[in-house]
């Protein structure tokens, strides 16, 4: 089972103003929402490329073949033609049909949220991308078959393929209203699909899906365990404002400070949106006992540096990762990193110190930091070499999958260049902490400065 970030059962992170009071009907994606089935998927789609003589390819992009259509994948991933992909599906249905569908394990809470909303009067459907014959075994295998009205999958022959067509099938032979559903995927396929019918819906964070995917499609609630469900639906939980356009992040001193975690607790109280702890000479303990003495209410707007071990084993919101620090890891740990993340829910984030940087890391992180946008206020004499202009450009000129922060020499005298800019944010250091005794009054300016 999944060692999963969240305590309780209140959603972790929310989006746009709306209740959910209304809802009757509730769609599942299955692989990545209801079961783990990336064993079977996997070895599936080994079986069929060997079968059709491909054996040398990246086992780490497997994943990518959950969620859109399976031929789709194969003939993108392998550059096939459309027979060949069709043929290699059917390989790989050869191996699941024998074996790979039961090579499942259900998610933690999964089982008991179905079998509460069918208890109080929903209507449960399973719309999933998979064949509906290789569905129907897996809900039966796990006996969830009679929670359900229908469950829904694409055709043998590869039709009724999109997520879009599976809604609406299952309107049309169920009589249902657009405003009475909500879906619940994993990936950004799920959220697209529910656009086209102007439908709810919720992703999770433990399944396939990146997160940073998933807030580019912007879904209307992300939860990290299935059981929040019931706090969205059942009890008609509010949603509050995302604050991805008009963050505020604190980096800390990077040496040690006197009565350090109160300031940041103080910083907390008063508005500070994120906080990432970069100490690079001390050891995982000291990180420790200073995670340990700020309030524990706040361990999910903390970032750590580079300290991946504290990060999966605290109830932090992700690592920051210095550039010499991911570099130095192999293409294979670097995977395994973002896949362990992923797992517990957690973001990664990275700077990047001049255009080449920001092209090559770009669309691969949650948050990703431009610096310095300034003169650096704690390295006097520190100024990067960017063009305000073509930030502002690019910005204006793509949609971003990360959010892109301004750091760097960042105060109130410059904030309007910074939203000038189109940043989803600022993050600082010395303009807070060379000033211990107006580092409220700064952080308050900023935001005050930001909003207006």
């Amino acid at each position: 089972m999944r060692n999963l970030k969240t305590k309780g059962t209140k959603p972790s992170r929310f989006q746009k103003t709306r209740r959910f009071n209304q809802v009757k009907n509730i769609l599942f994606d299955l692989d990545g929402t209801i079961s783990d089935s990336r064993r079977g998927i996997f070895n599936g789609i080994i079986y069929a490329t060997e079968k059709i003589g491909i054996y040398d390819f990246d086992k780490n992009d497997l994943e990518s073949f959950i969620g859109p259509p399976l031929p789709d994948s194969f003939e993108r991933k392998f550059n096939l033609t459309k027979q060949a992909a069709a043929d290699a599906v059917d390989i790989f249905r050869e191996y699941y049909a024998e074996r790979g569908w039961s090579e499942n394990e259900l998610y933690p809470t999964v089982k008991s949220t179905i079998e509460e909303l069918k208890r109080q009067g929903y209507r449960l459907f399973v719309a999933t991308s998979k064949p509906t014959v290789f569905a129907k075994q897996i809900i039966e295998h796990f006996g969830l078959n009679q929670h359900f009205d229908e469950v829904v999958g694409c055709n043998l022959d590869n039709s009724r393929s999109e997520k879009s067509e599976i809604i609406q099938y299952i309107f049309d032979n169920h009589s249902i209203n657009a405003e009475e559903t909500v879906i619940i995927g994993d990936t950004k396929f799920d959220v697209l699909g529910a656009k086209h019918h102007s439908i709810f819906s919720v992703s999770v964070t433990y399944g396939f899906g990146l997160l940073s995917d998933l807030k580019s499609v912007e879904p209307h609630f992300i939860i990290n365990q299935c059981d929040e469900l019931l706090d969205i639906i059942t009890y008609s939980v509010p949603f509050k404002k995302n604050k991805d356009g008009c963050k505020t992040i604190v980096f800390a001193h990077p040496d040690e400070i006197e009565n350090e975690s109160f300031y940041i607790n103080q910083l907390f109280e008063n508005g500070l949106d994120e906080l990432v702890i970069r100490k690079p000479k001390w050891n995982n303990d000291e990180v420790i006992t200073l995670l340990n003495q700020i309030d524990e209410q706040y361990h999910l707007q903390i970032y750590i540096c580079d300290r991946l071990d504290v990060v999966l084993n605290s109830n932090v919101r992700g690592i920051h990762c210095s550039n010499a620090f991911y570099d130095s890891l192999t293409r294979e740990e670097q995977h395994q990193m973002h896949r362990s993340l992923k797992e517990k829910g957690q973001e990664i984030s990275i700077s990047a110190h001049n255009p080449n940087e920001w092209a090559k890391r770009k669309g691969k992180f949650d948050q990703l930091y431009l610096c310095p946008i300034f003169e650096s206020i704690s390295k006097p004499g520190y100024v990067g070499n960017w063009d305000h202009d073509w930030i502002k450009e690019e910005l204006q000129a793509q949609k971003n999958k990360e959010s892109v922060i301004a750091l760097g020499g960042i105060s109130t005298e410059n904030i309007d260049q910074v939203e000038n800019m189109g940043f989803n944010g600022l993050a600082v250091l010395g303009f807070i902490w060379n000033d211990l005794d107006n580092c409220i009054a700064n952080l308050e300016g900023l935001k005050k400065s930001f909003a207006e």
